[in-house]
């Protein structure tokens, strides 16, 4: 008789297709877990970042006459402010909120030296500070001559020794040397181009060959 042969797998390889398959998921789940930390790591950083940046807002600058400057100062930090530092050239007066101590360096008064300073407020203590969610004003007054209006860098220290350097905003600020001397740079300009124009002036009326005239001798 013939002999009937059924082939078909073996009991030994159905563990090496369950093995084989479990490799696949779990480096699946891997990439998986891996994509989505990443994607949490950058979503965190970008919160904390925006977070960093909306921790005060300062607004205002000088008025019409430009001598003036008064700033909003608003907290919008869990923590509050208590330290505030505004860089400054020939200012004479600083204002900050009542109960508030201030430190400032080289306002304009007789015997003081003309040079960059600033003008800090202190608050007396966390409670007197400024609170999340509320403003305060700050103002500061220039001398009549000698600053010009400018943007500095701003320094707010919070509660919790957290430090934020607000930039861009309106101070007074000393004169660049180029613009000091521009009056007189446009004046030497001027007076060379009126030279270098008569000098060419008188070579083209001057005729080729011709003698020169000398004055006549007084009688």
């Amino acid at each position: 008789m013939a002999s009937l042969r059924i082939s078909g797998t073996t009991g030994n390889e159905f563990p090496t297709l369950r093995t084989s398959r479990s490799r696949v998921l779990g480096s699946k789940i891997r990439r998986t877990g891996s994509l989505v930390l990443i994607v949490c790591t950058g979503t965190l950083a970008a919160s904390s970042a925006q977070d960093q940046g909306d921790l005060v807002v300062i607004e205002g600058g000088p008025d019409h006459s430009g001598h003036v400057y008064t700033w909003t100062v608003t907290n919008q930090h869990d923590s509050p402010i208590v330290e505030i530092e505004f860089p400054h050239f020939r200012a004479d007066l600083f204002t900050a909120p009542e109960g508030w101590r201030q430190e400032t360096t080289f306002l304009v008064n007789i015997g003081v030296a003309e040079k960059e300073g600033v003008c800090k407020a202190i608050a007396p203590s966390p409670a007197g500070g400024i609170a999340p969610g509320q403003s305060s004003a700050f103002s500061m007054r220039v001398a009549a001559k000698g600053a010009q209006r400018g943007f500095a860098t701003v320094t707010v220290r919070f509660a919790d020794d957290t430090t934020k350097l607000i930039e861009n905003v309106p101070l007074p600020q000393r004169e660049a040397v180029l613009t000091r001397f521009m009056g007189l740079l446009g004046l030497g300009g001027v007076l060379v181009i009126v030279i270098l124009v008569r000098s060419l002036r008188r070579g083209r009326n001057k005729k080729p060959g011709a003698p020169e005239r000398k004055p006549a001798e007084a009688s």
